[in-house]
């Protein structure tokens, strides 16, 4: 109830109304008390109590009805505080009204029909309503509408019973002892108007009851109001029976459909509105929909359909279905609104999205383009170091290519950076986990940098707060380009001064190693306006000058992204003049025991026989450092310089292994490799291999389509190229696969000895017996499971089995097991290739491997810890 007195009196209208009902019955109760003063005077004046007292009575009786309509009114505006105070008043009414019914001078009034009628009916009034009045608050407030209606029907009889008795006295031989005509004639005009003062005010009672009791009623339908759904003036509403003809037709329908009152109305909506062709699927939705709106009206259904317009033009629309009224819900409502401009825009919006992309999809392959120019010569440079430094050279002459060839990767580093940009921001960049020794790769950025730091006169060194970090697992390239893009910076604002790379470990725990990466210089430093903005692209400083050369501004926005990518934290420190710093902590995996060492490529090149190759290149210099490095190993080599001529060469002959370029004049390698796959050539089943400067994601997926067979990624790695060749080409090994390595005297090396020493020495006898015993373990379960279960799972491992065997190829490798690491390195490759053939040939005679690797191992360990 509260809250509806509180809307009540939010509601304009009938605040006016209460103020106009008050004033009334004001006005009301001030005739009647004029007429109280003004009889009494005059009664005084002519000596005229018992007629005083008589008339007194009768205005009495008129003055608490007056009380009783007020009090009921205010009991409707605030039902808690006025029922009590309405109980009182109905009883002093009901009073005054025995008391006079009682008195001589009420049984002398002449009985007349009419007077005779209107008595009974103030006693009816009493009677009905005197139990009620009695009720609970709750019981009387559902009464009180009722209550208010009898009182105005009162009106009329309490009039009527006051002039019968003012009539009466005029008659009378009192009044003309002095009691004057004209003063009983006010005395009647002015009880009129009191009495109509009370009737208007009883009307607007009534009238402020039942808008303060129906305030949710007149809300619901106006929630229902057809037009109250339109939002705006161009919807249309329709109003249809329950069989979908149209009744009414307004607000913009005609404009909306171009159809006129006269035309729509009492057709179906089906005739007029719905395509023809989308009739069937409509017709049971409309109907659905039409009876769920019956069904809920408080819920407004909605859907959004293809509707036809007079010109046969069809739009998208959204229609809203609702009954008409809560007691009319065979009537339904429906407000139609015109999607065309909403579907314009988003279509406009979706067109710009593709155009982006689009934008985006040619930027990258321009970027992957030029990337690939500019990686071909400097390839060629990276590949004919690789092959100088496979040859005689003095000690300076061989410092001088290992810093040749650390600056070229470098170099290589920097240029795939713009394509690392690009990766990054399409989200394709993917993270590897290679093993990193943090003290060897600090040292090649810092070695790469030498001639630089020295021409400017610059100090670089390393070092670690307290302990250094163990070998971890991480991307080894992208934590290069971070140090080499932050050196990179400092060497550039830095002239005769230091440059710091710190790095100390944060966190440690069996799970992962944080590490903190500091990169201190005493350079020119950044201004504080200038802070925030460092990392954007194209920032560069506005200090250069002839000291400090200007950047492109990519080199940090870089870092941020790799940083980010690597899911680590990037901040910097910096006083204008005096230097800056730049921090970023990155989480990696432990990596102990290091699961990978450098194979031995002399040893492992003795393993294979000399095989046939096609090799499919279009630049000269990659031709040349890839063929090199084939007859190196006693190959056969056969050249073809594109696409079209490496097909023609693969129909001339049976090879045993195709290198192809993917990017090359005339025929691409991708096509080529098709067409050799489908043309049933001499060599349409031969392993190609892709050999290329990029290989995204969506490019790997099309080598495959085409038949390649795997990939090799530029500058080509000796020890790669060897390991594809063996995995590829199984008759490049012996037939009978002998054990690994022999020394000298022909005895089979199975261990390193030299590293069991070293690792005895840092380990201590106790350590390496108990690492010795779970070595041991761990390799036997491995074992049992590489033995197969039935003839088809033979050579097939599980993706467990592989990380099994991963995993103690690594744990030989510490222990100094040369001849098993190498094996169950071999297979591991196998079998990542899906190369059942090569795994079951290579597991033949692992055991005797394993059997001799436990027995010289113990013995090893035990002599050495004497």
């Amino acid at each position: 109830m509260g809250g509806q007195t509180a809307s009540l009196d939010r509601n304009p209208s009938l605040k006016k109304q209460r103020v106009g009902i008050v004033a009334l019955l004001a006005l009301a109760l001030a005739v009647i008390g004029y007429l109280t003063f003004e009889i009494n005077h005059k009664a005084q004046l002519f000596g005229q109590p018992a007629a005083e007292e008589h008339l007194g009575a009768f205005r009495q009786l008129s003055v608490q009805y007056a009380f009783l309509v007020l009090s009921a009114h205010q009991a409707s505006s605030d039902p808690v505080d006025e029922f009590e105070k309405l109980r009182n008043e109905f009883k002093a009414f009901h009073s005054k009204s025995e008391l006079l019914s009682a008195s001589q001078y009420y049984q002398d009034l002449p009985r007349t029909h009419r007077l005779k009628l209107n008595i009974n009916k103030v006693q009816k009034f009493l009677s009905e309503n005197a139990p009620l009045i009695e009720q609970p608050n709750a019981k009387l407030e559902t009464t009180l509408p009722n209550l208010v209606k009898d009182l105005r029907n009162l009106q009329t009889p309490i009039k009527i019973i006051s002039e019968a008795a003012t009539n009466s006295l005029i008659a009378s031989p009192q009044a003309e002892n002095g009691l004057t005509l004209w003063v009983y004639m006010r005395l009647a005009l002015l009880t009129t108007l009191a009495g109509f003062s009370i009737s208007l005010a009883a009307i607007l009672i009534a009238r402020q009851r039942a808008a303060r009791a129906t305030p949710s009623v007149e809300k619901d339908a106006q929630i229902l109001r057809p037009e109250s759904l339109a939002a705006n003036a161009h919807d249309a509403v329709l109003n249809l029976s329950k069989d979908g003809i149209i009744i009414e037709y307004k607000n913009n329908a005609e404009a909306l459909f171009g159809y006129t009152k006269e035309e729509a109305f009492g057709r179906n909506i089906e005739d007029l509105f719905i395509p023809p062709k989308l009739l069937n699927r409509y017709r049971k939705e409309l109907k659905n929909f039409t009876l769920s709106a019956i069904a809920s009206p408080e819920h407004a259904q909605r859907i959004k359909a293809w509707l036809q317009r007079k010109s046969g033009e069809t739009f998208p629309a959204e229609i809203s279905f609702q009954p008409i009224a809560p007691k009319e819900r065979s009537r339904i409502s429906l407000v139609i609104r015109d999607l065309t401009k909403e579907k314009t825009k988003q279509k406009n919006i979706i067109n710009a999205l593709n155009i982006a992309r689009q934008s985006e999809q040619q930027k990258t392959a321009f970027i992957a383009t030029n990337s690939h120019e500019m990686r071909n010569p400097l390839q060629g440079l990276l590949g004919a170091l690789k092959l100088l430094n496979d040859t005689d050279l003095y000690p300076v002459q061989k410092r001088y290519v290992e810093t040749m060839d650390a600056s070229g990767r470098m170099l290589l580093a920097q240029i795939e950076n713009a394509l690392d940009v690009s990766k990054v921001n399409e989200a394709r960049a993917e993270l590897r986990a290679d093993p990193i020794q943090l003290d060897q790769l600090i040292a090649e950025v810092i070695t790469s940098h030498a001639a630089l730091s020295d021409e400017k006169g610059n100090e670089i060194r390393h070092q670690w707060v307290h302990s250094p970090a163990p070998d971890i697992l991480g991307d080894k390239v992208k934590l290069q380009q971070i140090l080499l893009n932050l050196l990179s910076n400092a060497t550039q604002f830095t002239r005769d001064g230091k440059i710091l790379i710190e790095t100390e470990i944060m966190t440690q725990s069996p799970d992962a190693i944080i590490v903190e990466f500091r990169v201190r210089d005493t350079g020119i430093g950044i201004t504080p306006d200038r802070l925030g903005r460092i990392y954007d692209d194209f920032e560069t400083s506005n200090q250069a000058n002839a000291d400090f050369s200007a950047s492109t501004g990519l080199g940090l926005g870089i870092v941020r992204r790799l940083v980010d990518l690597m899911g680590g934290q990037l901040s910097a420190e910096s006083a204008f003049g005096e230097g800056s710093t730049f921090l970023f902590r990155i989480a990696f995996k432990p990596h102990l025991p290091a699961l990978e060492t450098p194979l031995n490529l002399a040893r492992f090149a003795n393993h294979l026989s000399p095989i046939n190759i096609l090799m499919v290149e279009d630049n000269e210099i990659n031709r040349f450092i890839l063929q090199e490095m084939l007859k190196l190993e006693g190959h056969h080599v056969t050249e073809a310089k594109n696409g079209k001529r490496g097909v023609e060469a693969a129909a001339k002959q049976k090879f045993d292994l195709i290198l192809i370029d993917i990017s090359m004049p005339v025929m691409d390698g991708i096509e080529a490799s098709r067409r050799i796959r489908s043309s049933g050539c001499a060599s349409a089943d031969t392993p190609i291999i892709a050999v290329t400067a990029h290989a995204m994601p969506d490019e790997i997926d099309e080598f495959l389509a085409a038949g390649i067979n795997d990939k090799i990624i530029k500058p080509i790695d000796r020890r790669t190229l060897l390991e594809k060749i063996r995995l590829y080409c199984p008759q490049s090994a012996p037939k009978q696969d002998p054990l690994p390595e022999r020394d000298a005297s022909g005895k089979i090396e199975i261990l390193d000895q030299p590293h069991i020493q070293d690792i005895l020495t840092q380990l201590g006898s106790n350590k390496l017996q108990n690492l010795m015993q779970q070595f041991v373990h761990e390799t036997d379960e491995m074992l049992k499971l590489l033995e197969p279960t039935d003839a088809g799972s033979k050579g097939k491992l599980t993706k467990e089995t592989i990380e099994l065997v991963h995993r103690a190829a690594g744990s030989a490798a510490v222990l100094g097991a040369v001849a098993l690491h190498q094996k169950l390195n071999m297979i591991e490759l196998a079998a990542r290739s899906d190369r059942a053939d090569q795994v079951s040939h290579l597991i033949k005679n692992i055991g005797v491997i394993w059997n001799k690797t436990q027995s010289e191992l113990a013995a090893s360990i035990a002599q050495k810890a004497r």
